[in-house]
């Protein structure tokens, strides 16, 4: 009986607490943790929990950061630093569960990563008491590093930049577009039950269909709202709230967004931009005495850096009114007649937003309007007056007709700087070359008209936009062959002296006329030497072109003078030219090119007994094509002949544009030139037209100019655009500017 009492209370003692310290069976149980997730318990945009589920239910869970090791990953991930505690099935762990929440905390705004992806990982380390995780009473052992899934559910973010932002995307005036940032990239269905929205002040807004952005953090939704209105200033800002009755955001691993609770604010991000102007943008006739200039912005404007610059007349400072939308500045004297007046919005709104150029119905900034013509001063259709001399030429394409127009007022009294236009009833039949095109001290223009086309044509003009009453009639007649005149052709060489060295050269230039002085195309002209085989004769085009032009080049090894007699379909020509062959190249004479030796610049010797420099090399091949002809002279001679100037592109021949002076340059002005007979430039302002005249490589006809030099062509001052191949004559051109002295 003793016995057996000492052998109970032993066994007593060995299991009392629950710890059994005798053998154990070879198939005791051990449990084992199974997999972990992370969530955004709270909705906030941060990670805060991570799940831990076991292989059976826990029946203890008492928190030892000790036990727990987190690999943070892309989201950020810091902790344990404690485990979700309470009552309910939940935070119990009292074994109707097989998990438990541990406490932590992970970047802000990051609910899951997209792209290449490190997920967090945790492991459990049975470091502290014995037992602190239990499972069906047993305690859990080390445990393997296991990965934390990601089961957060996206949230819309409101910090910032990031917050929900309506904008106006094509600056119309209307907002039409909804930004959306959320904590993670999403797969975005839109369905209007899904959101609640409240327009506040910004009348009219409304979500309306998704726009872009699948699988991103950024969705853009286009919306409707009232036209006019870009902001609200001080009012209340529209409203944006998720339901989700569906599923309609979802990240990209499929956890469902969970509804709002609170509607966030949406953000202005629109720019504002001018809705309304007092005058109308892009009226005209608006009397000079209108009291004042205003403009209407889309939203409140931030007052103290708004402004409005008017460019022409004088005006008070500006008011404002409307709450801060409306800015308006009152004339302080009567302003200038017939003037363009334009108007220029700068500053921003109360959000920072820099007002922008509108679109169509917003207006576009700067804009202008036009002041009312004076009575004195405008065109008068029934006095004006155009008249052609002569009245009828043949249809050869050289022989002109000019179109004389003479602008009046009302008074009968010339009108003179007014710019007019000439338009033939038969349309790009007729080809129309400006001479002048702004009317001179006597009220004049003038044009040349020819044409290819027999029959009759009526010239209208136009000045300054007034259609003129009166037209003039030009009768083009039949092309008849006609006979090469002697008397009224002509041969011309330049330069008239060149050294007789076999490689310089002269350019001759014949030009074949009928007896009527009509330019006579398509006849074979050849050309002779007084010393025959002595001097060499070039053909460069032996027959004329349209212009009655045929051109040679003449050299010689043998000095002396050599006349030079043309022959035109067997019809000598009564004229001659004559060229000078020097053995040395140390004298000038009119037409030569020159330079200092040891000097790059090089010079030309016009016939009014000036020098003209080639600012640039490409200036230079616009009128030679090498250097042969280049005298060398000393510093003397250069220094004895006055200095005229710089020489331009040559005008016919070739396009101009400006560029700056860097290497390699930049284009500082868009446009292509092309040259009047006076240097004049005048704008081409398609590259059709400029097709027509240069051909399809035109753009290979384009000199670059530094813009330094811009004032040598008609002092910068350009003449009429060239809409169309009748408002400018490359031929005319061309044959009025052989050489550098036809210009000076």
């Amino acid at each position: 009986m003793k016995t057996l009492r000492i052998f109970l209370m032993v066994a007593m003692v060995l299991t009392v607490s629950g710890v059994n310290l005798l053998p154990q069976a070879a198939n005791a149980y051990t449990p084992s943790l199974t997999s972990a997730a992370f969530l955004d318990a709270d909705h906030n945009g941060a990670i805060d929990q991570i799940k831990v589920v076991f292989d059976s239910d826990v029946t203890a869970c008492n928190f030892e950061a000790g036990d727990w090791t987190l690999t943070p990953g892309h989201v950020g991930l810091v902790g344990p630093t404690g485990r979700l505690n309470g009552s309910g099935v939940d935070a119990a762990c009292d074994g109707s569960t097989n998990y438990f929440y541990l406490l932590v905390s992970g970047d802000t705004n990051e609910t899951g990563y997209s792209g290449p992806y490190v997920p967090p990982d945790i492991q459990y380390k049975n470091l502290g008491t014995a037992g602190s995780v239990t499972v069906l009473g047993a305690p859990v052992p080390n445990q393997s590093i296991v990965t934390v899934d990601d089961t957060a559910t996206p949230v819309l973010r409101s910090d910032g930049a990031n917050a929900p932002t309506y904008s106006d995307s094509d600056h119309n005036g209307t907002v039409d577009r909804l930004k959306l940032v959320f904590t993670e990239p999403v797969n975005f269905v839109f369905n209007s039950s899904d959101w609640a929205w409240a327009a506040g002040s910004l009348t009219g807004f409304a979500l309306s269909s998704y726009s872009s952005g699948g699988a991103t953090s950024t969705i853009y939704l286009n919306v409707t709202a009232n036209a006019g209105i870009t902001g609200v200033g001080s009012g209340t800002a529209p409203t944006i709230r998720y339901a989700a009755l569906g599923t309609g955001v979802v990240d990209l691993l499929g956890n469902s967004m969970a509804g709002m609770d609170v509607p966030q604010n949406i953000s202005d991000g629109a720019s504002p931009v001018i809705i309304s102007t007092v005058p109308t943008a892009g009226s005209t006739g608006v009397a000079v005495t209108t009291s004042y200039v205003r403009v209407t912005f889309s939203e409140p404007m931030n007052t103290g850096v708004t402004s409005l610059s008017i460019g022409s007349g004088s005006w008070l400072s500006p008011s404002w009114s409307d709450a801060n939308k409306t800015i308006t500045r009152s004339r302080l004297a009567t302003l200038a007649y017939d003037t363009n007046v334009t108007v220029t919005a700068s500053g921003e709104d109360t959000n920072g937003y820099l007002v922008t150029s509108g679109v169509s119905p917003a207006v576009a900034n700067p804009w202008s309007f036009r002041t009312v013509t004076d009575s004195s001063s405008a065109v008068s259709a029934s006095e004006s007056l155009v008249s052609a001399s002569p009245t009828s030429v043949t249809a050869n394409g050289s022989s002109v007709s000019v179109i004389t127009v003479t602008v009046k007022n009302s008074s009968g009294s010339v009108l003179s700087g007014r710019t007019v236009t000439l338009s033939s009833n038969r349309g790009s039949t007729d080809t129309i070359a400006i001479v002048n095109g702004t009317t001179d001290s006597a009220g004049k223009a003038y044009f040349q008209v020819r044409s290819n086309t027999t029959g009759s044509a009526v010239f209208t003009a136009v000045a300054d936009g007034t259609t003129i009453s009166q037209t003039a009639t030009v009768t083009f007649t039949s092309v008849t062959t006609s006979s090469v005149s002697a008397s009224r052709s002509s041969i011309y060489a330049t330069p008239s002296s060149v050294t007789a060295n076999n490689s310089s050269y002269a350019t001759v230039y014949v030009t074949v006329r009928d007896a009527s002085d009509n330019l006579l195309s398509g006849k074979t002209v050849t050309l002779y030497s007084s010393r025959g085989g002595t001097d060499t004769i070039s053909i460069v085009s032996g027959t004329t072109n349209s212009s009655g032009q045929a051109t040679f080049q003449v050299k010689s090894g043998s000095t002396g003078t050599a006349t030079l007699t043309a022959v035109a379909d067997g019809t000598t020509i009564s004229q001659t030219a004559t060229v000078t062959f020097t053995s040395s190249s140390t004298s000038l004479i009119y037409g030569d090119l020159f330079k200092e030796s040891g000097s790059t610049a090089v010079y030309y010797y016009a016939d009014n007994g000036k020098r003209y420099v080639f600012p640039t090399s490409a200036i230079y091949f616009s009128w030679y094509s090498d250097f042969s002809t280049i005298k060398t002279v000393s510093h003397g001679t250069v220094t004895a002949v006055p200095f005229g100037g710089n020489v331009i592109v040559k005008p016919g021949a070739y396009l101009v544009q400006f560029v700056s002076m860097d290497t390699p340059f930049r284009v500082l002005d868009p446009k292509v030139y092309v040259l009047t007979s006076g240097g004049q430039l005048r704008w081409v302002t398609s590259a059709s037209v400029a097709a027509a005249f240069y051909g399809a490589d035109w753009e290979r006809k384009i000199v670059a100019v530094p813009e330094v030099y811009k004032t040598n062509y008609g002092g910068a001052v350009a003449g009429a655009d060239v809409n169309s191949v009748s408002d400018y004559s490359k031929v005319s051109v061309e044959s009025t500017v052989r050489t550098i002295s036809d210009l000076y």
